[in-house]
């Protein structure tokens, strides 16, 4: 747990929180979650928990790359402040992005497969 407290905390750098926390870890846990909602498909089994550990870890990454890009933005050079708001925008995009689908119908699809 102190790895994801640490990332939570923007302890890593940006590098490492964007690329290997971010980006890395989230297609990792979507590719293990995949695999999970196969087998528990397969079993009659919930998926539900896995959607819970996705959703969880996607909110955990993000603070942490929000979080680690304050570092870099602090920056009295200006090009050194790029990378942080560019991460930080990325972040915002792919958030808007959940938001929206939740808006237009996504929102349901999600309550019917947790109401399964």
């Amino acid at each position: 747990m102190g790895i994801l407290r640490k990332l939570w905390w923007g302890q890593y750098s940006l590098g490492t929180a964007f690329w290997g926390f971010y980006v890395g870890g989230l297609l990792a846990i979507l590719f293990l979650s995949l695999i999970a909602i196969l087998i528990a498909d397969e079993y009659q089994l919930d998926g539900r928990p896995g959607l819970v550990v996705v959703w969880g870890y996607g909110l955990i990454a993000a603070i942490g790359v929000w979080n680690s890009a304050a570092q870099r933005i602090k920056s009295a050079i200006w090009m050194d402040r790029m990378p942080g708001y560019l991460a930080r925008f990325v972040v915002f995009m792919y958030a808007a992005k959940i938001i929206l689908g939740l808006m237009n119908g996504d929102a349901l699809r999600l309550l019917g497969l947790l109401a399964r």
